[in-house]
């Protein structure tokens, strides 16, 4: 007898652990916030508003990382519901960590969320996710239609031939500077014209020391930009690129050198980056 109540027990645990593992789930996102800092803005608002920019941007990460589940995507839940119950739910770990531009005009926040979700309760109480009015907290809802005009992400942007171009003056490796432009709808600058190279220019000329640009060697020792086209020899320093056998296979433009040459660079050196955008309708806020 109680050999069987033990056995139904150890069942009854089992069904609950595994609906819990199957339901219940922590969603964990890194998130970047931008706010270009205004005549009036003190610092600390500053870091409030980018901040701000940041927690919005991981709901973001949060939704689309739960709007991809079968469930929710044979349409379960609506994507404005789900961005309502992450709002609800949304907890920064640790301390944003906070950078500005080198002339202060840029104010970019670094933080990392999480969000404890319970796809029963989702799915079974989405009128508690829903304002008075019988519509979705609409915050966060039109934001990646909006988020174009709205992101600021190009102010301070040289437009030429339709292209964006912006440097960010904040130190990443080669691989996180690539990445990062990927967030926000680019890639690495890219320069394959002298008209180009005059935009760089003036960019680079803004702040940082040294430019990532999206420039890399392949696993068969061939320079590319990272939009797949080979690079041409135009603008390499005498005696670069290094020879195939070095670490030195990323892109860097250094800031004082006039001539606008390119020199490669260990990948894992941290350096200021320009990104290009290849229409103005690709640029969005952040979502890493």
């Amino acid at each position: 007898m109680w050999k069987k109540i033990l056995v139904y027990l150890s069942f009854v645990i089992s069904c609950f652990i595994n609906q819990n593992i199957i339901y219940a789930e922590s969603v964990e996102v890194a998130a970047v916030g931008e706010y270009d800092v205004g005549g009036n803005d003190t610092r600390e608002r500053a870091k409030v508003a980018a901040y701000e920019n940041a927690k919005r941007n991981a709901l973001e990460q949060v939704a689309t990382s739960i709007e991809s589940r079968t469930d929710v995507s044979m349409g379960m839940v609506t994507r404005d519901t789900i961005l309502s119950y992450a709002k609800g739910k949304l907890r920064i770990v640790g301390s944003p960590r906070y950078e500005f531009s080198d002339k202060g005009t840029i104010c970019w926040a670094y933080i990392r969320a999480i969000v404890d979700v319970d796809m029963e309760e989702l799915k079974n109480n989405r009128g508690r996710f829903v304002d008075n009015s019988g519509k979705s907290d609409n915050n966060y809802s039109n934001h990646r239609e909006q988020s174009a005009s709205s992101s600021g992400i190009l102010n301070g942007a040289i437009e030429f031939n339709g292209h964006y171009y912006k440097n960010f003056e904040f130190r990443l490796d080669w691989e996180q500077a690539q990445k990062f432009c990927q967030s926000v709808g680019g890639h690495l600058a890219t320069m394959e014209s002298s008209a180009e190279a005059d935009v760089i220019n003036r960019l680079r000329g803004k702040g940082g020391w040294n430019y990532w640009l999206g420039g890399y060697r392949d696993d068969q020792g061939l320079w590319r930009w990272v939009t797949g086209g080979t690079i041409t020899d135009s603008f390499w320093r005498t005696g670069e690129p290094a020879g195939g056998s070095s670490k030195r296979n990323r892109m860097l433009t250094h800031k004082l050198d006039k001539t606008m040459q390119w020199y490669s660079h260990k990948g894992e050196e941290s350096w200021s980056f320009i990104c290009e955008w290849d229409a103005k309708e690709n640029a969005h806020d952040s979502n890493m």
